[in-house]
């Protein structure tokens, strides 16, 4: 964040800077403090863009009701400037095969947040156990700021449609609209599958 320059530093800037002209050539204070003002609203301007940066670059980035945010997976980076806005919780559904040029755990945690994976691997892992756990840890976190994310989000959208359907009673053409808010996308065939099978009924 810039600085503003006040008495003293306007001295040691000495009569060649800008401040110091100004103070020279008989501008009064309250006009140098006007610039000095606008410097520190122009800088800190310039500082919150370059904050805000790190989560412009996270891919599929949404905010949801119930202070949910789903994502594609965010860089080292990100993490803090999440932690920074006030998330909590971090829950990955990516697989620690897929987690090997990262240590995102290790991340979430110094950022100061609290880290969760379901591992979400193949489309065999879009299944009831999996629902059933995203489902009870959301109810866990209640209101608490929490990111979900995967690689692209496409993971996500699909378990959150298959949560939809199996533990909140949704219809299918409820749970798959859920699913593509969450970034369901290149998934759908096989959630519509899934939720055509007649053996799976567990609304709690």
């Amino acid at each position: 964040m810039g600085l503003a320059l006040t008495d003293s530093t306007e001295e040691r800037a000495g009569r060649g800077s800008f401040f110091g002209h100004l103070k020279g050539s008989g501008f009064n204070k309250p006009l140098c403090s006007f610039f000095s003002i606008v410097f520190c609203v122009l800088s800190f301007a310039v500082w919150a863009e370059d904050q805000s940066g790190a989560l412009n670059a996270v891919p599929n980035l949404r905010h949801h009701a119930g202070n949910v945010y789903s994502a594609g997976q965010p860089n080292p980076a990100a993490f803090v400037e999440f932690a920074n806005s006030g998330v909590n919780d971090v829950i990955n559904l990516r697989s620690h095969d897929e987690m090997k040029e990262i240590n995102e755990e290790a991340a979430v945690i110094e950022a100061g947040m609290h880290y969760h994976n379901i591992a979400v691997a193949t489309v065999e892992d879009l299944n009831l156990n999996n629902a059933r756990q995203l489902h009870q840890l959301m109810a866990q976190l209640g209101n608490k700021n929490t990111l979900v994310h995967c690689r692209s989000s496409n993971r996500v959208g699909a378990l959150m449609a298959l949560r939809a359907a199996w533990l909140q009673g949704k219809n299918m053409n409820e749970a798959l609209a859920i699913g593509k808010l969450y970034g369901l996308t290149s998934l759908e065939p096989e959630i519509i599958t899934l939720l055509t099978r007649p053996h799976v009924s567990t609304v709690n």
